[in-house]
């Protein structure tokens, strides 16, 4: 289950590589954190990473597919 905690995490590598720093994350969390697929953590992710958040906050249980619109 994702929480805030993992927010903040993809929020910190993405501000990382933005200032040209290595990621604090692991390779296999970086996989992780690569929601879309496109073989990077960035915003994209990040924001995809929040709305599954706000989802289960809200209640819901959303599915990965659900939260990349193709449902």
């Amino acid at each position: 289950m994702l929480d805030t905690n993992d927010v903040f995490e993809a929020m910190l590598c993405v501000a990382y590589r933005g200032a040209g720093m290595s990621s604090n994350l692991t390779a296999d969390q970086i996989a992780a954190a690569d929601i879309d697929g496109d073989g990077s953590v960035d915003s994209t992710d990040v924001y995809y990473i929040l709305y599954y958040v706000a989802l289960q906050g809200a209640g819901k249980n959303p599915t990965w597919d659900f939260v990349l619109g193709r449902k």
